[in-house]
């Protein structure tokens, strides 16, 4: 039992955990966002309602003040004005308030849990049987939730590199180009993993054909980017791309690195001028 059933329990159970942590963490992700997309319905919704208010208001003050009636006294314009303060704009106030706190809360907890999640044990069997996972999630097509997962693996990943695991599956010049799901692939996700990638790069004991594959990725993803979208911060990522490059160099890998690292540096030129 100690030396067969046992390490096998033992395995199990952290694998149970590991999961758990992890839907507890995309549950409280998803909380967090549906909190904030509330947030935003919320100031959507009563925008046109506080609008109209105001719109009311005014159009009674003009009323007032051209037709023959009596103007509103001072005393009167401060109880209006009050009572618009109370009923309108004291509610909304508190109420953006109140989803705010609730999404830093959970926010926070989601920090607390991916820090819990770096800080457990691994071991060879646990990490492969998470980047089995990883493969079946991209297999039948998450592919973003799939990466996602990875790139969080991988900052804590000691005996498999799961981006290769997810890399390998397909051919990135079709598969990003061609397939639906490479084509819808966010351009966020295609930073964040073509950095990681580059990150990689500068470990020197990479395979040459895992290598060169790393490299291929990364074309792939950078020819796929919208340098126009300013959420992506292209000039940084441009900064950032070349120094992880710089660091990669070696011997026999000045070749492939060449033409990655002058595309880049052409197009940091550019964004400069821009």
């Amino acid at each position: 039992f100690e030396q067969e059933l046992g390490p096998l329990i033992g395995l199990r159970v952290t694998e149970m955990l590991s999961a758990f942590r992890e839907q507890m963490t995309e549950c409280l992700k998803g909380i967090a966002v549906e909190h904030e997309q509330a947030a935003l319905r919320l100031g959507r919704d009563l925008a046109p309602v506080v609008a109209e208010e105001l719109k009311e208001v005014k159009d009674l003050l003009q009323t007032s003040g051209s037709s023959g009636s009596r103007s509103l006294s001072e005393a009167e314009l401060e109880d209006l004005s009050r009572q618009v303060e109370v009923e309108v704009i004291q509610p909304l106030h508190a109420r953006v308030k109140e989803l705010t706190s609730q999404v830093k809360a959970l926010r926070v907890e989601v920090e607390q849990l991916q820090r819990t999640e770096g800080k457990q044990p691994s071991s060879p069997e646990a990490e492969a049987s998470q980047a089995r996972e990883l493969q079946q999630l991209f297999q039948e097509g998450s592919v973003e939730d799939a990466f996602e997962r990875a790139l969080q693996r991988q900052e804590h990943a000691r005996y498999v590199d799961f981006l290769e695991q997810l890399c390998s599956l397909v051919q990135p010049d079709q598969w990003l180009n061609e397939e639906p799901a490479g084509l819808h692939l966010g351009s966020q996700v295609k930073m964040k993993l073509m950095y990681a990638l580059a990150q990689q790069l500068s470990d020197k004991s990479l395979d040459e054909g895992i290598f060169h594959s790393k490299v291929e990725w990364i074309n792939e993803l950078w020819l796929g980017l919208d340098l126009g979208d300013k959420a992506l911060q292209a000039k940084d990522l441009c900064t950032k791309m070349i120094e992880a490059l710089e660091r990669a160099e070696g011997p026999g890998r000045e070749q492939a690195l060449r033409k990655l690292k002058r595309t880049l540096q052409q197009a940091a030129k550019m964004l400069e001028r821009d």
